[in-house]
């Protein structure tokens, strides 16, 4: 709609097809997410900075091709009088907040509640789906073993359960609670980037065919005697946490495969694999076409349904665990986002501005087709250069 000050109808067209390229405020919170996921403070501007750059010189460039090849004549100067400015008024910043907020809050409503419910149906229907294993067999075999091994370590204490014992109770809450210590010290050392505090709180000491913090070595001084029966039954129990967990997460990854965003991701995979992306990115670039803001929200309900109950973990921990994703694949993600075809508002707008449809196609075509082709050099060269 800007482009309507141009009295050029030339300059008009180009500045339509290359407007789409300028990174927006809908991008920003897909930047956001994948640079705190992937990269450090002290790189998280420079890449910012970069995308926003890329975006930029890509569209000169293109401006020039555009208007050398598919718009040729002489060009004419853009000469625009500026308005008198003038110190902001309260009462204008306030009703300019007004107005944002309530844009913002009819989109949400909208476009993003909209994206996030079909979002949401097809990655949780159908609701039976063929398991590629039986994951109840699964548990009933990892609680057997628990209960099989937790009652010949018991046996010769003449226990049935640790609960029969106060003292051996007392002992294992200790060492819960020096591992809970130790996790958090853990997490705030690694928020903090405090190399020397994690690097102290990585060592490790092996008991019983096991590893364990060495933290909590300071039960021991609780009761030497009972410490080790307490030690083997707290990691009897991590084992068995961590196996149910994996049956968890292998069970819910396999009803996602199977629902119909699964089958949908599956299908266009072939076409993205090369870029490094897998299905579930497909699926939120595919929901994002309403408004690119979607794709977090998108990826948000994925790995929502995938990640345990008990996982409330934001959504950049979770991908920055995830397998698929590492910062090559975040670049290439946010490279793409940056140039494939602009959202269906700028779309609508597009045709009504050029009142035709087959420029707001041409820009669908082109830029789909551009930020296929820049991610895949920046993917496939980073790969080439073993990053």
């Amino acid at each position: 709609m800007g482009a309507r000050t141009l009295d050029n109808p030339r300059d008009r067209m180009v500045t339509i097809l290359v407007a789409p390229l300028m990174s927006c405020g809908a991008r920003l919170p897909v930047y956001t997410l994948l640079i705190g996921a992937f990269f450090t403070e002290q790189w998280a501007g420079t890449v910012l900075f970069g995308i926003y750059m890329f975006g930029i010189l890509l569209a000169i460039v293109l401006a020039m091709i555009f208007r050398k090849f598919v718009f040729p004549g002489e060009t004419e100067p853009f000469i625009m009088e500026m308005p008198e400015y003038h110190m902001p008024t309260l009462k204008g910043v306030l009703i300019h907040m007004w107005e944002r907020a309530v844009l913002y809050f009819k989109k949400a409503g909208t476009f993003i509640l909209a994206a996030s419910i079909v979002v949401w149906f097809i990655t949780s229907y159908p609701k039976e789906v063929p398991y590629t294993q039986d994951y109840d067999a699964l548990r009933t075999q990892t609680e057997t073993t628990f209960t099989a091994a937790t009652a010949e370590l018991l046996a010769p204490l003449g226990l049935q359960a640790v609960a029969d014992s106060a003292e051996l109770a007392a002992v294992k809450e200790r060492i819960e609670t020096l591992a809970a210590e130790h996790a958090e010290a853990a997490a705030a050392a690694e928020e903090e980037d405090n190399a020397v505090e994690r690097e102290s709180l990585a060592r490790t000491f092996t008991a019983f065919g096991r590893e364990y913090p060495l933290a909590l070595q300071a039960a021991a001084n609780d009761n030497p005697i009972l410490y080790p029966v307490a030690l083997q039954y707290y990691g009897l129990e991590r084992e068995r946490a961590a196996a149910l967990a994996d049956i968890e997460r292998a069970e819910k990854a396999d009803a996602l495969a199977g629902s119909y965003a699964g089958r949908f991701g599956r299908f266009v995979e072939p076409v993205i694999r090369p870029l490094g992306f897998d299905w579930k990115i497909g699926v939120s670039l595919v929901a994002a076409l309403t408004a690119k803001e979607v794709l977090v929200s998108s990826l948000g309900t994925i790995y929502s349904l995938e990640a345990d109950e008990e996982d409330d973990s934001a959504l950049r921990d979770r991908i920055a665990a995830d397998e698929a994703f590492d910062p090559l694949v975040a670049i290439s993600l946010m490279i793409f986002v940056l140039l494939y075809c602009p959202c269906l508002a700028v779309l609508a707008v597009m045709r009504r501005e050029t009142n035709s449809y087959r420029w707001p196609a041409f820009v669908f075509a082109y830029c789909t087709g551009l930020a296929w082709l820049c991610s895949f050099v920046v993917y496939q060269g980073g790969r080439l250069l073993g990053f």
